[in-house]
């Protein structure tokens, strides 16, 4: 609206209101840049709203409106409050946010009615002492300024109930706070708070507490006098550790951890929700222990000598020749640091290098832990695939703190020849921290050359990690190395909780004990499944172990991953490798149901009219691409053919392989494989699927170099594209840490280089510039002018995105 139009209509409505003696005027969204004179004649107004206009002053004639108890001046270029404010004192709510406000003024002190004030979204730097003369005041906005103190004048507004301070520039609350004891909720979201007060303890009717997106790196004790707390968002802080006194805070409901670099239990507990947080926290209560461990994981090709340095670092006998390692092994060691003397337990995980085992590796990949990636010199670091190794670590724990070990080392061996600068330019230098070059055979002096430096830095690493000398409750650690030092590999479900009842954990803790110890990785429990419920597996590279006497059996290999369950039964019960024990019959079907669980296999079906006893591994299905049935060059009559390209990335955008990947999404797409009645209409390889969804679709999935194309051709193909390129997306996303998936469509006629297709635009950036109310966007292809018509091409650019919010 125009501003003259506004002002007529201004004019219309207080000659209007004049007659009836209104009480209430709204002249809000008017575009008014100044006020009527006619509206000082409206005396008997209780409420005005002149939100949402142009105004930078307000007249004197304010001044006349004594009765005025609600006044709405919300969005407008205001930079001052007029002194005429100060006659208005039968004031009950103010609003002047979203305004220009620099400061307020003394006359402030004249509303000593108010019990509503908002500032938000001004430019205040300060506030008077005035402020005391609001002792009425309930509710308090001043959210989006940018105060960096309060003044003692807060403690008079002993009726404040609501006090909004989030996205100021405050480094520490003042004494006065212990006077608002009627405050309820209290927002200190995006400050720049590093401690908080012992006077928070006088807010005892606080109900909601937001203090995310500060610099937290404790919570003060005092925190538990807050009996009445019901919501508590410590986002985005620096918060390691929680008080046990939290756990008193019975009324708490909503607690969120959100972006905190908590110690892995705690981290665990607050995966399960408010409820286990709490319980976690009244274990430690109870009593606590501190933790100096972490895992040290050994990975590289096979026959490397990852199993022989492990045994130097235990310090065990030297065997002159060692068993290939199938699967995992895990063994402790024990080192000290050398400048605190502190001693330090490593789970060493000793991981097979056979190609084939690298999926299955990677669901043991996690922190706490120093990684040593080992290569033989002799045979270099490109057939080490040292790099390569740092990247799969890389993928999955981003975060991950390497040692690059060079082994069989010695006076006449080939001295290790490695790129060092380039390995950390491109890894960075907080990620790879050294290389060292060790012979793990002792000498005539019993000395294994380089092994001292190596144990040395390992213990000075893992001192560095944040997790380390973590404190935990003390029944939890207790249990934990009763399970840990069990002779058995597994206990019966029933076993563990009477274990946990010696040690005084009633049920319901206990329950919460193996919930937090199995995300955690020291054991393996699915409670919520029938077949896995009763049994808890203590050693996981047992679970591993047997995993890879499956991946290494060359009939299963013969047939491309399809196992009878009998041959799984031999497999497991009479190990095809010598010095290995079997397992007992009764843990057969829990084997197969985790291997399923882990995405590892599925069950098939062969004849529709008999129950399957058989399954896929999908590891090693062909490694060909099979003719593709139905699928010619162009779709069929009636159908559509739309294309997205997942574009997988790592941390600094460069092109990375999601390792595992197609095996994974054959067995978690399979519900839609062309063969899920009758097992030999699938179509599948390592690089490659096709999946059929009735009258949705069907779709080819493929990698593209280190692109997963897919393609849908249905009569209406959007619905289908979406949810397998979010399924994509989310599991690149979730399980490689360090990987992201960005979606891109391809360009579509006209071709600046007659080659439709070949351009690929990122669905995100084109929604983006639509919003802006751009219609074009440039091919990315060198030598290609064309500029693509983002509505044009709506249908096939904007497909994912409106289907993933339907």
């Amino acid at each position: 609206m125009l501003g003259n139009e506004g002002d007529r209509e201004a004019q219309q409505r207080i000659e209007r209101a004049r007659p009836e003696g209104a009480i209430e005027l709204d002249l809000s969204s008017l575009e008014l840049t100044e006020l009527p004179d006619a509206l000082a004649s409206l005396t008997q107004l209780q409420e005005l709203d002149l939100s949402e206009n142009q105004l930078t002053e307000l007249p004197e004639a304010i001044r006349s409106l004594t009765q005025l108890r609600q006044l709405d001046l919300y969005n407008n270029p205001l930079t001052e409050v007029p002194e005429a404010l100060a006659s208005l004192t039968q004031l009950r709510w103010l609003d002047l946010s979203e305004n220009q406000l620099t400061e307020l003024p003394e006359a402030i002190s004249s509303l000593t009615q108010l019990q509503q004030l908002y500032l938000y979204n001004n430019q205040l730097t300060e506030l008077p002492e005035a402020l005391a003369s609001l002792s009425q005041l309930q509710r308090l906005d001043l959210s989006e300024n940018q105060l960096t103190e309060l003044p003692e004048a807060l403690a008079s507004l002993t009726q404040l109930q609501l006090l909004d301070l989030q996205n100021n520039q405050l480094t520490e609350l003042p004494e006065a706070l212990a006077s608002l004891t009627q405050l309820q909720e209290l927002d200190l979201s995006g400050n720049q708070l590093t401690e908080l007060p012992g006077t928070l303890a006088s807010l005892a009717q606080l109900q909601l507490l937001d203090l995310s997106q500060n610099q937290l790196r404790e919570l003060p004790e005092v925190i538990a006098s807050l009996t009445e707390l019901q919501g508590l968002n410590l986002s985005k802080n620096q918060l390691r550790e929680l008080p046990e006194a939290l756990a008193s805070l019975t009324e708490l409901q909503g607690l969120n951890l959100s972006n905190n670099p908590l110690n892995p239990d705690l981290a665990a507990a607050y995966e399960q929700g408010t409820g286990a947080v709490l319980q976690y926290l009244r274990a430690k209560a109870q009593a606590q222990i501190t933790l100096n461990e972490a895992k040290l994981i050994l990975i590289g090709e096979g026959e490397v000598g990852k199993s022989c340095l492990l045994g130097a670092l235990r310090e065990d006998e030297w065997l002159e020749s060692r068993p290939t390692t199938h699967g995992i092994e895990i063994k402790r060691v024990i080192l000290t640091h050398a400048d605190s003397g502190t001693q330090i337990s490593l789970n060493g995980w000793d991981f097979g290098g056979q190609p084939v085992y690298r999926s299955t590796h990677q669901l043991f990949f996690s922190a706490p832990a120093v990684y040593l990636v080992v290569w033989k010199p002799r045979e270099g670091p490109q057939q080490g695939f040292v790099k390569e190794w740092i990247t799969l670590i890389k993928h999955r724990a981003p975060d991950a703190k390497v040692l690059v070990v060079a082994t069989h080392g010695g006076p006449g061996q080939r001295q290790p020849d490695i790129d060092r600068q380039e390995i950390q330019d491109r890894f960075g230098s907080d990620t790879v921290l050294d290389f060292f070059h060790i012979d793990s055979k002792p000498d005539l002096q019993n000395s294994c050359t380089g092994l001292a430096q190596l144990k040395q830095k390992i213990a000075s690493v893992a001192a560095s990690l944040p997790e380390m000398g973590r404190s935990v409750p003390a029944k939890w650690q207790r249990v934990r190395e009763i399970l840990l030092t069990n002779d058995k590999a597994y206990l019966p479900y029933d076993d563990v909780l009477a274990i946990c009842a010696q040690q005084g954990i009633d049920k319901e803790q206990a329950e919460l004990f193996l919930r937090i110890s199995h995300r955690l990785g020291y054991l393996i429990h699915y409670d919520y499944n029938s077949i896995l419920r009763d049994i808890v597996i203590l050693k996981p590279d047992w679970l591993a172990k047997a995993i890879s006497f499956v991946l290494d059996d060359e009939t299963t290999r013969r047939r491309n991953g399809l196992v009878d369950f009998e041959h799984l039964g031999e497999l497991w019960s009479n190990p095809p490798f010598p010095g290995e024990d079997g397992y007992p019959k009764e843990l057969h079907p829990i084997f197969l149901k985790l291997m399923e669980r882990f995405d590892l296999s599925y069950r098939v079906v062969l004849d529709p009219a008999k129950p399957s006893n058989t399954s896929l591994i999908a590891q090693l299905v062909r490694d060909t691409r099979p003719e593709l049935p139905n699928w010619g060059e162009q779709p069929e009559a009636g159908d559509r053919q739309q294309v997205q390209i997942c574009r997988i990335v790592d941390d600094r955008g460069q092109l990375a392989v999601a390792e595992g990947l197609f095996y994974q999404l054959i067995v978690r797409l399979h519900k839609y494989s062309l063969g899920r009645c009758n097992y030999e209409k699938s179509i599948h390889w390592q690089r490659g699927l096709m999946l059929d969804n009735d009258y949705n679709g069907r779709a080819l999935l493929e990698y593209v170099d280190t692109d997963v194309k897919i393609t849908v051709r249905a009569a209406y193909p959007e619905r289908f594209l979406s949810y397998l390129t979010e399924e994509i997306k989310w599991l690149v996303e979730n399980f490689w840490e360090g990987l992201r998936c960005n979606v891109m469509v391809p360009c579509i006629a006209p071709c600046g280089m007659n080659a439709p297709g070949n351009g690929l635009f990122e669905v995100e950036k084109l929604i983006e510039s639509k919003k802006k109310n751009r219609h074009e966007y440039p091919c990315p292809i060198s030598g290609c002018g064309e500029w693509q018509n983002i509505d044009r091409g709506a249908s096939q650019f904007c497909s994912q995105y409106k289907y993933s919010k339907t």
